[in-house]
């Protein structure tokens, strides 16, 4: 039997809420009403996002329990605190309960919804087999302001932050394979270990880069004002680092620059959020 905590733990709690505050900031920017943010159709794109993306990390985990035993041996699964049974169990539960919430939005929030699930699983399932798994990661965490948009209608705006948001993605994605190298190489085909550790570094520092170019469009756009310049400028000098680190030396820098990165998104999260309320 699994404890609490070993449920808790596989969801991974803290990105789920990550992607759950990004789908509100994302109505908040398309539609710049804190009201809505607060009202019922924000708690359900909040709840939607939250248990699909922690359906999404367990079926991740469950497909993945090989290469965890040598890469991330203290996760529930390889550690055995709870079944892969139970673990699937939870997952489904999770998206049943995530559609459902979307469900009470509208059809096109319904519809992306399923057709993510879908894409969640299934990738989850066939990751092994491509070295470009990544971008199917890379398009749902972009999504996921999609799903704010649609939320409230509109994806005027946030398309561009999906945008950015995928690429940022992307390079993570990339130095995670570097630093999983080991346990993946014969488990699991990935940029890392199809390409190599340099070659994979060159391809997530220059996606690192590109979004830092991007991330001036939502100003020329004047989707933002100028507050959003200062919050974006120490994003992007977070994934400067991180790029420059991926090319020189990508596997000795590989684990910091992992959580290096995902402060670089939480700093571009807060940079959209100033942006919009300027």
């Amino acid at each position: 039997m699994a404890d609490l905590k070993a449920g808790i733990d596989i969801i991974r709690p803290v990105n789920c809420f990550f992607a759950g505050i990004s789908a509100l900031a994302a109505m908040y920017i398309e539609n710049a009403s804190l009201a809505t943010v607060l009202s019922a159709t924000g708690l359900f794109a909040f709840v939607a996002v939250v248990l699909l993306c922690g359906a999404g990390n367990i079926f991740n985990d469950y497909f993945d329990i090989e290469s965890d035993m040598i890469n991330k041996p203290k996760r529930p699964l390889p550690s055995g605190r709870i079944k892969q049974k139970e673990a699937m169990a939870l997952g489904l539960v999770l998206a049943f309960f995530g559609i459902v919430a979307a469900y009470r939005l509208n059809i096109n929030a319904l519809l992306l919804a399923g057709a993510n699930l879908a894409i969640l699983y299934t990738y989850s399932r066939m990751k092994e087999t491509t070295p470009f798994g990544n971008i199917v990661v890379a398009y749902l965490a972009g999504s996921v302001f999609l799903f704010g948009g649609i939320a409230v209608s509109s994806v005027q705006k946030v398309w561009i932050l999906a945008l950015l948001s995928a690429l940022a993605t992307f390079a993570r994605e990339i130095t995670k394979d570097i630093e999983d190298i080991k346990g993946d190489k014969f488990r699991k085909t990935t940029l890392a270990t199809y390409y190599g550790d340099k070659v994979a570094g060159i391809i997530g520092g220059s996606i690192l880069i590109a979004a830092i170019f991007l991330s001036i469009l939502p100003l020329r756009m004047h989707i933002f004002g100028a507050r959003y310049l200062y919050g974006i400028f120490v994003a992007d000098c977070i994934f400067a680092y991180c790029a420059y680190r991926l090319v020189a030396e990508p596997t000795k820098y590989a684990s910091d620059n992992a959580r290096l990165e995902k402060v670089g998104m939480w700093a571009a999260l807060v940079a959209f959020i100033v942006g919009a309320m300027s």
